[in-house]
């Protein structure tokens, strides 16, 4: 069986291209139909329509993605200012259940005790 010892320098050149994709996870998209946290907080529903994500630079705000989204009225809001349907009912049952509690306990310390 015969052997074979290579010596000597191989050269590999050439040029190649890349593309590099950054996957980006939002929690809305556009057209959802959401509504505004502090006045479903406050018993409101205000209901928007999303039109437009904004990617904040990453630079800016010590390498974290912040999204925007642009309403039909072109208001700009944050993640934490929107809520689902389901949240902002959620929301507002709580603000009105925490309002009943505040009117008994007002007329409560209000009552005249007759004599």
């Amino acid at each position: 069986m015969p052997s074979y010892t290579g010596s000597g320098t191989i050269v590999i050149s050439g040029c190649t291209t890349y593309r590099m994709y950054k996957t980006l996870v939002y929690k809305w998209r556009p057209g959802d139909t959401l509504f505004l946290r502090y006045r479903a907080e406050k018993g409101k529903l205000e209901k928007i329509v999303i039109k437009e994500i904004k990617i904040v630079s990453n630079y800016e705000i010590n390498g974290r993605t912040v999204f925007m989204y642009k309403d039909t009225f072109n208001s700009l809001y944050g993640d934490g200012d929107l809520v689902n349907e389901y949240q902002a009912l959620q929301l507002a049952k709580q603000y009105y259940e925490r309002q009943i509690l505040i009117t008994a306990a007002a007329k409560k310390s209000c009552q005249v005790i007759p004599q």
